[in-house]
């Protein structure tokens, strides 16, 4: 669940699969470190009053990620803070007084599971909460793997993030960002319709 168990992961993953995996393993590693570096480096002058605040849910509306979740490392990378980030475990059940207590700024869904942020737009229960209000309900996009999760596609998810909350923020060309990885790691072009969901939150 943190980038610190998955760099040591990775590199004992390429070991085993042989000389050419070790090759794009170490490329790999590079990247995760300069873009999750230049994104914090671009955000760095945020002021911690200013990050907005985001509850990320799960497959229910009421199970969000607790402090101890990847999607917690995610939010923190791109500029934001995680309003559940306290709580222990993995999703954990709350009730709906919790979230209007919490009244995050945004709200994001990850790419697996039934909700959509129609669903919590068109609820008169969620109406009070000031991200549905704005209409800052995100979810994230998904090409292969789910990139709220501790998979390669994770680096995407903290770039792809970090362009939904501090949009033009970050300096790195999105698009060549996202065209590049799938390229490099997956011998994958993206169409034009996956490049505008993972540019445009």
């Amino acid at each position: 669940e943190t980038p610190d168990q998955r760099r040591p992961a990775t590199a004992t993953l390429a070991q085993a699969l042989g000389p050419e995996a070790k090759r794009r393993a170490a490329l790999f590693l590079y990247d995760f470190l300069r873009i999750t570096e230049t994104v914090e480096h671009d955000l760095r002058e945020v002021a911690p009053a200013d990050r907005p605040r985001v509850l990320f849910i799960g497959t229910d509306p009421l199970k969000v990620a607790s402090g101890d979740m990847y999607q917690t490392w995610l939010i923190e990378t791109a500029g934001g803070v995680s309003v559940s980030a306290d709580l222990r475990g993995g999703y954990m059940a709350v009730n709906l007084e919790q979230v209007l207590l919490w009244n995050p700024d945004v709200i994001v869904i990850p790419p697996y599971g039934p909700v959509t942020p129609a669903d919590l737009a068109a609820s008169p229960e969620w109406q009070t909460v000031r991200a549905v209000r704005e209409n800052r309900i995100y979810r994230m996009p998904r090409v292969f793997g789910p990139m709220d999760t501790p998979v390669p596609e994770s680096l995407l998810g903290v770039l792809w993030l970090a362009n939904a909350l501090h949009p033009g923020e970050v300096l790195l060309d999105i698009a060549r960002e996202m065209n590049a990885f799938y390229a490099t790691y997956y011998d994958y072009s993206l169409t034009e319709s996956e490049l505008a969901s993972l540019v445009h939150p």
